[in-house]
């Protein structure tokens, strides 16, 4: 799995996935000493500060940056990427957008998605995700692989119509 965007959605979930031993490649914040330390954080992953080849290594690839940088980074990875996206699976965690928002990698050939945790992330600390919905939706790979996630965390994924 790769995170593009490591602020608090994204570092929780990537401390708690790696601590149920998912891989973690690819992390990527806005510097490098941001990177640097959601890495520290999550206790994995690969630093960067620039949308590289390294993420498209990843299956998965999670976007959890604020909602106004979603589209822009779907557009970005399909520019860098684009042949080496097909059957790979983006979501994004953002509240305010469906899976629409990843039109340009969808275009490429990924299974697109949104997984948002209907729970605050505040602070430094992991809020308990156990028994916490999960809204899920977007294409058929993403939801399975989006469920899977979820029930790993404890957590309770209901799939929403993406309206």
């Amino acid at each position: 799995m790769a995170i593009i965007g490591a602020g608090r959605v994204g570092r929780a979930l990537g401390r708690r996935l790696h601590q149920l031993d998912w891989k973690i490649g690819a992390v990527i914040t806005c510097s490098e000493a941001s990177a640097r330390k959601a890495v520290r954080f999550i206790g994995a992953g690969k630093a960067h500060a620039t949308l590289s080849r390294e993420v498209l290594a990843s299956r998965l690839i999670l976007i959890s940056t604020p909602d106004d940088a979603v589209v822009r980074v779907a557009a970005e990875l399909a520019r860098i990427g684009a042949e080496e996206l097909r059957g790979k699976v983006v979501l994004h965690t953002s509240g305010a957008l469906n899976s629409g928002a990843l039109k340009a990698v969808q275009d490429c050939g990924a299974a697109v998605g949104s997984m948002h945790p209907l729970q605050s992330f505040s602070g430094v600390a992991i809020p308990p995700l156990e028994g916490k919905v999960f809204a899920i939706e977007g294409a058929p790979a993403a939801i399975r692989l989006a469920r899977q996630i979820v029930l790993a965390l404890g957590g309770l994924p209901v799939q929403i119509a993406a309206g």
